[in-house]
């Protein structure tokens, strides 16, 4: 306790605390590979993360899922190693190697110990030269995913949350079901799935990131010696992410849906909001948290401990580079007993009214100085507590390399404090006015005929 009380301390003074990190050391491969290194010489493992620029805005209507697909097949063979022989490369060195799939990026993470490091990387490289996608592996891979797309229908959030997303993004890549549907699944080939990887795995869109007992110069002539002959071409370009033009409408866009197997109402509301990348990203995170995104936010205050509309409720700030959403939720009965004691009363209206009300509070009222610091010292403390693990903090800071393009790149993982300590009153009305001003996109999943299908209002 005395350890996270310290580093708190460190972090609402503006200076990220880690344990006994050295500065982080960037290099660039000849072929464009950015390698960031950091020497924790008290730790007892060392993380590498990979991040791809190879998520979302890579994809289109015909190969919605591909991305996620080919995250998914990744560690299944290379030219070099067959489905069995990296599997057991995996187990050598700790079992500890996964791909994950973002909207933004995908990962690949390795956790292992300081002398498995060399093996590590030469597997890491080996996959990301010559992952080959066989018949066998796209199969296992497609079986895979439309298990996971039926499990994403089956939750209540998630489903709801696309379909927000598919109005809230209309025009934009993010529309896209997250991990693609059924029918694009289905028809993807393990052609469809290399030529993706050779398109966007690619040395100039590759950032990767090494945390823990390291020599950095070693672990950066490392990469260099197996990356030597990783070789593709830079001609091709994702076109720029067009940001949608905020609506002149106050009128929500309502989708609902329903279902026979919820007894309560979800409800989510949601404005396009700036990206990681964004210069309004730090005063947006406090918005967030003053909206939302903590216990003492206004739709927890009003929402459910005053109005007592809601069994849970709490806003969300999509992590994504471009363009992004604030999502306001609430999960509520969808039937009130009215003031007579005997009839009953179709809350959704008055829910509805009110969710979005907090909302348009934030764009004109400045918060007070106590909430302005409660908010800012949630989300400091929030961004410590998910640096706690070694592989998020290598994770961390190869975002920021990555993402954080106009705060400095990895120095705005060191610097977190300190944007979000210079954000003012001012800066968090300005913001909502910026974002929550224009019309929402409103989410609604009630309980019902699941026939009536999903009617936009």
């Amino acid at each position: 306790m005395k350890i996270l009380t310290t580093a708190l301390f460190m972090l609402v003074l503006g200076t990220t605390a880690y344990a006994d990190g050295s500065t982080p050391q960037l290099a660039t491969l000849d072929d464009g590979v950015r390698i960031i290194c950091r020497n924790e010489p008290s730790s007892k493992l060392v993380a590498i993360t990979v991040l791809v620029q190879a998520g979302s805005e890579q994809e289109n209507l015909t190969d919605a899922g591909i991305g996620s697909m080919v995250a998914d097949a990744l560690l299944m063979g290379t030219t070099n190693q067959d489905s069995d022989a990296i599997a057991e490369s995996i187990g050598d060195i700790g079992g500890n190697v996964k791909a994950i799939w973002e909207p933004d990026v995908t990962q690949i993470r390795a956790l292992v110990l300081p002398n498995e490091v060399t093996d590590a990387i030469y597997l890491i490289c080996d996959v990301l030269k010559n992952a080959n996608f066989t018949d066998t592996s796209v199969e296992n891979s497609r079986q895979d995913m439309l298990s996971r797309i039926q499990e994403r229908s089956d939750d209540v959030f998630e489903a709801t949350n696309d379909r927000l997303r598919e109005s809230l993004y209309d025009g934009t890549p993010f529309a896209l079901p997250q991990i693609g549907t059924s029918s694009t699944i289905k028809r993807l080939t393990s052609a469809d799935l290399i030529t993706y990887f050779r398109r966007y795995y690619r040395p100039d869109n590759i950032t990767i990131s090494v945390v823990g007992y390291i020599d950095p110069s070693a672990v950066v002539s490392t990469f260099a010696g197996n990356m030597s002959d990783f070789v593709r071409p830079r001609s091709h370009h994702t076109p720029p992410l067009v940001i949608p033009e905020p609506s002149n409408s106050s009128d929500p866009i309502i989708v609902k849906s329903y279902r026979r197997d919820v007894t309560a109402g979800l409800m989510m509301a949601g404005y396009l909001a700036p990206g990681v990348d964004s210069m309004d990203y730090p005063a947006m995170l406090v918005a967030n948290a003053l909206l939302g995104g903590m216990k003492t936010s206004l739709m927890f205050k009003n929402l459910r401990e005053k109005k007592l509309y809601g069994y849970e409720v709490a806003s969300t700030y999509t992590t994504q580079i471009g363009l992004s959403d604030i999502t306001g939720y609430i999960l509520y009965p969808v039937s009130a007993v009215g003031a007579d004691g005997k009839t009953h009363v179709d809350q959704t209206p008055l829910v509805k009214a009110a969710l979005l009300d907090q909302f348009r509070t934030m764009t004109q009222v400045l918060p007070t100085d106590e909430e302005l610091e409660r908010a800012k010292k949630f989300v400091i403390g929030s961004y410590l507590l998910a640096h706690e693990r070694i592989e998020d903090r290598s994770y961390y800071l190869g975002y920021s390399e990555l993402a954080m393009t106009q705060d400095g790149g990895w120095k705005f993982d060191d610097s977190y404090a300190q944007a979000i300590n210079a954000v003012t009153e001012s800066d968090v009305l300005h913001v909502s006015k910026k974002y929550f001003s224009g019309a929402p996109v409103i989410s609604l999943l009630l309980p019902g005929d699941p026939n009536a299908g999903v009617v936009n209002d």
